[in-house]
């Protein structure tokens, strides 16, 4: 087998389909998704502040931190979060960071709008 990225992921697994949601997560209504998800969160302090903003039947979740922390702080958190969800509620469910606007008064005050999704 040969190996990428120096090793860490071998070219085979790189190259598998992701796994589609099961039947449970599909029927479930929307505000059941979330509220699995809320449990999952509330069972660790270090997810208290993150808001669900929606749990899509595809699997995405889009999540919200109300708080300032470190990108290497903030992916290393998620990337854990979206492993105990897909191990405690669904394998196909990946987590997703609702955008935020520019917050910078200096590029405000210049007139330069950065376009939210």
């Amino acid at each position: 087998m040969k190996d990428i990225f120096n090793g860490n992921i071998s070219e085979n697994i790189a190259l598998q389909n992701a796994p589609e949601p099961g039947t449970e997560w599909i029927n479930t209504k929307d505000t059941d998704r979330i509220n699995k998800i809320k449990l999952e969160l509330q069972k660790d302090d270090k997810y208290k502040n993150i808001k669900i903003i929606n749990a899509f039947q595809n699997g995405q979740v889009i999540l919200e931190i109300n708080y300032t922390i470190s990108a290497s702080d903030r992916g290393m958190l998620l990337l854990e979060l979206e492993k105990k969800l897909k191990k405690n509620i669904d394998l196909s469910l990946t987590v997703w960071l609702n955008p935020v606007g520019d917050k910078s008064k200096l590029r405000n005050l210049r007139g330069i709008k950065i376009k939210e999704l």
